[in-house]
């Protein structure tokens, strides 16, 4: 006969929602995926064609670097004033809505899937496109993390000073926790995210409207992430110029996957 302290665990063990094990599943699926595609080259040479990059094109990302400076110096903080001034809850609603769009596995997770679905249908240039795209994100995803830690740049929303930068090293408390959030405004990892995914897909296609929606997609993103005051100004622009950089060295280094040159996009 089960004792009571048994028969108390018993009544409280539950089934997970079914479609939780279905996310579960579905993440696991495409991490094997993931795994596979590292196994077959679409990550070779992204880091050696990204230096080779800056140094062929080295005066471009000093201007960057100079833009850059002067946003930080000159319009980051009275952007963010501005926005504090003109907020509207309903509409400050409607913009965080699309920020949870931004998020790296919802961007990830709606790229993984148009693969599958492409790879069914025998669509296979813009499965293998997709392909890219998928893992150009994770790629943008690590570099956005890597570069997070070393900035440790404090966000608009926790303090109105965007010359905040190193804070991590700097504060004396070396709070492990706002590693994830307060110090970890540059680069905006939303913004880098979709711009990546959506570059390979850019120069892929060759239908205006597809373009204009995949540009705006990314517009709207680095908006929503300015305007909820989640990351200065500067931040969007760094993340934005990083997130084409790899995504157009992704694309290229992969271009010879595609088996003929009719863009069905």
């Amino acid at each position: 006969m089960l004792n009571e302290g048994y028969m108390y665990y018993i009544k409280y063990i539950k089934m997970p929602a079914p479609l939780m094990v279905l996310g579960v599943m579905y993440f696991l699926y495409a991490v094997l995926h993931f795994i596979e595609c590292i196994k077959i080259g679409y990550w070779n040479g992204v880091i050696s064609s990204l230096i080779l990059i800056i140094k062929k094109h080295y005066i471009r990302f000093l201007l960057m670097l100079g833009v850059l400076i002067l946003v930080i110096m000159y319009v980051d903080l009275p952007v963010a004033i501005l926005i504090k001034k003109l907020y509207n809850l309903e509409f400050y609603t409607i913009v965080d809505f699309f920020c949870s769009m931004g998020e790296g596995w919802f961007v990830g997770g709606v790229i993984f899937t148009l693969f599958l679905i492409s790879n069914f249908l025998g669509n296979y240039n813009n499965a293998t496109v997709y392909k890219i795209s998928f893992m150009i994100t994770i790629y943008a995803g690590i570099l956005n993390a890597l570069a997070k830690f070393f900035i440790s740049r404090e966000r608009p929303n926790i303090n109105m000073n965007p010359h905040h930068f190193f804070q991590f090293f700097i504060n004396e408390s070396h709070n492990i926790n706002n590693i994830f959030y307060s110090y970890n405004s540059m680069p905006s990892g939303h913004t880098i995210t979709v711009f990546a995914a959506i570059t390979p897909l850019f120069l892929y296609t060759n239908k205006i409207f597809y373009k204009i929606i995949l540009i705006l997609s990314g517009l709207i993103i680095g908006f929503a992430r300015v305007y909820t005051l989640n990351h200065w100004l500067s931040d969007v622009i760094l993340s934005a110029f990083l997130g084409i950089t790899i995504g157009y060295i992704g694309y290229t280094l992969n271009l010879f996957r595609l088996s003929n040159k009719i863009n069905s996009l």
